[in-house]
């Protein structure tokens, strides 16, 4: 499945670090080449999920001799109703800031996406984040309960064995390297999976969202 925007009179450019909305776009979802959906933005939820670097397993991975992490921040679309079970992934950033650097890109985002929620890892450095930005903005934490990446991962690895995550099909700068980490990753604590975390956060989000209620479900598990 593909997700392919319809724009209105300005044109996308790969240059904007931080590509708007458009006000005549439409989300069609794709398959086999063929149109099964469309559905306008406005019938949707939007929310971010952050994932923070330099928590405390980042250091302790690094200290190992493993790459420094990078912090990811990506713009979900949840429509309402029936079509609930997507997710369309609208905008990622990934960059390897200081914690006033992430903070102002956050501002950056919100002001540019204007979600309705942000959602942030609940590790020492989300905490602080909420600290500063709440009130000014609508973020909290996403509480991973102490689960490791593998576990966190099972909702979102059951919606991408379904079919129901969304991935822009013009896009040819962020989609890559995302798709790339999602097809190298086997799962291992030492692999890079920072996009995925931010993901997996979703799709935790997204189910919290239609049920109400956070489940997590071991991989494999139906």
């Amino acid at each position: 499945y593909l997700v392919e925007a319809k724009r209105g009179r300005e044109e996308f450019s790969p240059r904007k670090p931080l590509p708007t909305p458009y006000r005549a776009e439409q989300l069609e979802i794709r398959h086999a080449g063929q149109v099964i959906a469309t559905i306008p933005p406005a019938s949707c939820r939007r929310f971010c999920t952050i994932d923070p670097a330099g928590t405390s397993a980042d250091k302790a991975r690094e200290s190992r001799g493993r790459p420094a992490s990078h912090s990811v921040i990506q713009v979900w679309d949840q429509p309402w109703g029936e079509a609930s079970k997507y997710l369309f992934l609208r905008h990622s950033w990934r960059g390897r800031v200081g914690f006033d650097g992430l903070v102002k890109v956050i501002r950056e985002i919100h002001r540019a996406w204007k979600p309705e929620r942000l959602w942030i890892e609940n590790e020492k450095l989300g905490e602080a984040a909420v600290d500063i930005l709440h009130p000014e903005l609508p973020i909290e934490t996403v509480n991973t309960a102490g689960r490791d990446k593998l576990t966190r991962a099972a909702p979102l690895i059951l919606k991408l064995e379904q079919g129901e995550i969304l991935l822009p099909q013009l896009n040819t700068t962020w989609r890559l390297d995302f798709e790339a980490e999602l097809l190298s990753w086997t799962g291992r604590d030492d692999q890079p999976s920072d996009q995925i975390d931010a993901a997996a956060y979703a799709a935790i989000v997204a189910q919290q969202n239609s049920t109400g209620v956070i489940r997590m479900l071991p991989v494999g598990g139906r």
